[in-house]
């Protein structure tokens, strides 16, 4: 047999966020589990994703100049994208760095927990 559902939107303490609001609340919680419990995944697969475009925004940049000048550098050409591309790798190199680090230090402490705790 099928029960009614009965939903209040007028009780006294409602929920003060918004649907979007909630929404945001529950992807942020849920990106912060992902970086506690697989941080390489969280932190080194957007840092290779970083890496990969500034690899081609350099690569895009360097066949401009030999393009435009025929094999001879003229750096005032592609400083805009150089720079971009520079700062979008090292981001990249720095996430995944730090997804290293921290992946690392994970299993270190759940090696010293179980060891002198043993919790699982």
């Amino acid at each position: 047999k099928e029960v009614p559902t009965i939903i209040r939107y007028d009780v006294p303490k409602g929920s003060r966020f918004t649907a979007m609001s909630h929404g945001f609340t529950v992807l942020s919680y849920a990106l912060i589990s992902l970086s506690q419990k697989k941080p390489f995944l969280a932190f080194g697969l957007p840092g290779a994703g970083l890496v990969t475009l500034g690899s081609a925004i350099g690569m895009r940049a360097l066949n401009r100049v030999n393009d435009f000048t025929g094999g001879t550098i003229d750096l005032n050409l592609t400083v805009g994208p150089g720079l971009t591309a520079a700062w979008i790798s090292m981001l990249g190199i720095s996430l995944i760095f730090t997804g290293l680090v921290l992946q690392g230090t994970r299993s270190i402490m759940k090696r010293l927990i179980v060891r002198n705790f043993g919790l699982d």
